[in-house]
């Protein structure tokens, strides 16, 4: 190119059209989408599922573009950080917000068509919307933000504790005959009796990640009586949806995969036939210490990068962070020290 500038000029006007026929084309592909997504929805002949997947896909789009533009942060502000970021986010510049009130209007259409919320859809569908409602500047926007984010997590937990609690506590959480707008105006109710059954030193906190990769964390207290005091909290990912999955909970699993490999038929006779020499337990324990540092570092790493900004430690638990408490999980390094113990003995160790 230097030898020879037409040839350079030439060379750069068609790497520019290139990458306007490119852009070009990747404008006419979204196009396509939107018009197949906004058919699906005014079409007789679309089920219910299929309008709440076209509401959510139109969604997402208007999400990636009030990610892109800002707006996202803006209507977080200083509820929110950046995942490995210790500071909190916080920008001063208006905006309109138009992309966010569109998203979050089409994830409420989506609601409404979609299914049982223990479908994967529509989980996805309330993390958005609570992404999208932000962290709420009344007590009833916030009620909305968290009542969102514990729809979006599934049953599991509240099925261990249901028989424990009044009836109608965790009803409206599974009750498919109520509508979308009920259902979560019940979970609001059910937050703020809890809340007043709660004693005043419990932090309920809540955690869900968006498609999007974005970390949300809900936190409920008592404020004394029957009052209340909800607050959430965003951490935005930097790496899209891959971000705390591959980050933390691939790593995660992993890590408790060891662990069931070498605990797997530990049992009395195993222990009598293949582990009665001090130096056999040495090297079990051995194999443990590595797995519990392992451990340990991800908890470190995950309590660092994702849970220590200022909005967390503000908001959510700032009685551990402040008082600069660490887990250690790991052995010491003195190798003889649990020798003396049965491989598997965990407890004891």
């Amino acid at each position: 190119l230097r030898d020879n500038a037409t040839e350079g000029t030439d060379l750069f006007t068609k790497r520019a059209e290139l990458e306007l026929l490119v852009s070009q084309a990747k404008f006419t592909r979204q196009n396509d989408r939107t018009t197949a997504y906004r058919e699906t929805i005014e079409s007789d002949f679309s089920s219910g599922l299929s309008v709440a997947e076209a509401y959510y896909k139109l969604g997402l789009i208007a999400l990636s573009r009030a990610s892109a533009n800002g707006e996202l942060r803006q209507l977080w502000g200083k509820h929110a950080s950046v995942i490995g970021d210790h500071e909190s986010y916080d920008n001063n510049e208006p905006t309109n917000l138009e992309d966010v009130a569109e998203a979050e209007k089409l994830f409420g259409a989506a609601l409404k068509s979609a299914p049982p919320a223990s479908h994967e859809i529509s989980k996805n569908i309330l993390r958005c919307l609570a992404l999208v409602s932000g962290p709420g500047s009344t007590k009833d926007d916030r009620l909305i933000s968290s009542a969102l984010i514990h729809a979006s997590i599934g049953g599991t937990a509240r099925n261990s504790v249901q028989d424990s609690l009044p009836n109608h506590l965790l009803q409206a959480f599974d009750d498919e005959n109520l509508d979308a707008d009920s259902r979560l105006k019940s979970i609001c109710e059910s937050i703020e009796e809890s809340a007043a059954r709660m004693p005043n030193c419990w932090n309920v906190v809540a955690m869900t990640i968006c498609p999007t990769g974005d970390l949300l964390v809900s936190s409920i207290r008592s404020a004394g009586g029957n009052d209340v005091d909800v607050s959430t909290v965003c951490s935005f990912s930097t790496d899209g949806q891959n971000g705390p999955h591959s980050d933390l909970l691939g790593p995660l699993d992993k890590v408790i995969e060891r662990s069931q490999r070498q605990l797997h038929g530990m049992t009395e006779e195993v222990q009598a036939e293949q582990f009665s020499e001090k130096e056999s337990r040495q090297r079990w324990w051995d194999v443990r210490k590595s797995i519990d540092g392992d451990l340990n570092s991800l908890l470190q790493y995950a309590e660092e990068n994702y849970f220590s900004s200022e909005a967390m430690r503000r908001q959510l638990i700032p009685d551990i962070f402040e008082s600069g408490l660490r887990l250690d999980l790991s052995l010491s390094d003195e190798s003889s020290e649990c020798s003396g113990i049965e491989p598997g003995n965990l407890a004891s160790r």
